[in-house]
């Protein structure tokens, strides 16, 4: 049996405690065509390590070459109310352990940003959405970059704040976003127009 590519899965309902990490798996031979509906099974269970009810982590992720990067959407949590993001590492604490290493929060957080409403990780690069964050104006949102050696060698501190250069208000930039290499996408649905920005 082989493991094919890897996928995620976020948890549903009003907690959202985890993510589950599954593989598409079959047994075709070399020279047989791939399997177009392969059958999935889990590998692993995701979780914060300071989880709390209603943080809903797992409400974003995303998963690049043994990193895992999953986000919470504090809407009513009591908790963590700026939003978190977390990034597990494959083999961290074993191998194929899924270990955390890294709990992300804006360096402006404040309450109701909804930071880690979107994720993405690419390489030594994460970046995190806070869809509601106040600073440019009432909902206009930004994004946050992360790099790993930022701050010091694996310290993934943050690199920079991303805005929208038009912005206004309830402009929700950060409700959707995609790291390629040094590109970043990031979606803005509260535009007047449909709007995304690289």
């Amino acid at each position: 049996m082989s493991f094919g590519g890897q996928v995620l899965r976020r948890t549903s309902g009003l907690l959202g405690l985890a993510a589950f990490l599954l593989a598409a798996c079959g047994s075709n031979p070399p020279d047989d065509e791939p399997d177009p509906d392969p059958p999935f099974t889990q590998l692993a269970k995701i979780s914060a390590s300071n989880a709390q009810d209603w943080d809903k982590f797992g409400w974003s992720v995303d998963l690049d070459d043994g990193q895992l990067l999953a986000g919470t959407n504090i809407v009513q949590s009591p908790y963590f109310p700026e939003g978190k993001a977390y990034l597990f590492s494959r083999n961290s604490g074993g191998t194929d352990a899924w270990g955390e290493v890294k709990s992300f929060a804006a360096s402006d957080g404040l309450d109701m940003d909804l930071f880690g409403y979107s994720v993405s990780v690419d390489g030594d690069t994460a970046l995190v959405g806070a869809r509601w964050e106040d600073n440019n104006g009432s909902d206009t949102g930004a994004a946050h970059l992360f790099a790993r050696d930022a701050g010091g060698a694996g310290a993934w501190g943050e690199q920079k704040r991303l805005v929208a250069s038009d912005g206004p208000l309830s402009y929700r930039f950060g409700n959707a976003l995609s790291l390629d290499g040094d590109i970043a996408l990031v979606g803005a649905p509260g535009s007047s127009v449909a709007a995304s920005y690289a």
